[in-house]
């Protein structure tokens, strides 16, 4: 945390639901905003992402599609288990749609690099055969999605339906 007068105020990245950072300097009453949200936002000022709607919407648009099985292909186990925002806010929205729309929960959590999202999804494709969309939560993911399926002889949107939802961000 910024303690002298060289900055007049801080600009939060990474922003998990409990983040020590905001408590620090809300104590210290340093200037701050940030980009992204934690729990308590009370007289905060951020700019974030509604990842839970935007899920929701994701889900929405696949089953008005006609697609019934769905994987969902988000941030990595680490950033859960940190709380970021992303990770979790995503994981609500698809835990409510997984409830709002009484479909089995395809979920795998991926590194952010291509190669290892190809991995997990081409371990869902082995998986879950009758899966025929995908919503993917980073660019990277999308990417492997789309080198996973290619591997397999199939064509996205030909044989498989992909969204990408927040697509770009920090990597971990």
């Amino acid at each position: 945390i910024c303690r002298a007068s060289i900055a007049d105020g801080i600009i939060l990245m990474q922003v998990s639901v409990d983040d020590w950072r905001v408590e620090a300097l809300r104590k210290l009453n340093f200037p701050f905003v940030m980009i992204g949200r934690c729990q308590d936002n009370h007289d905060l000022s951020y700019i974030d992402f509604d990842f839970e709607n935007a899920v929701l919407e994701a889900y929405d648009h696949l089953l008005n599609l006609g697609h019934k099985k769905i994987g969902f292909f988000t941030f990595p186990e680490t950033w859960r288990k940190a709380g970021l925002g992303p990770s979790i806010r995503s994981t609500l929205g698809f835990q409510e749609a997984i409830k709002r729309y009484s479909i089995e929960p395809i979920f795998y959590e991926s590194n952010l690099s291509v190669e290892d999202s190809c991995l997990s999804i081409r371990e869902a494709l082995h998986q879950h055969p009758d899966m025929t969309a995908m919503v993917a939560l980073h660019n990277s993911i999308a990417v492997g999605a789309i080198n996973a399926v290619q591997s397999i002889g199939k064509h996205i949107p030909e044989d498989y339906s992909l969204l990408g939802v927040a697509l770009g961000g920090e990597s971990e």
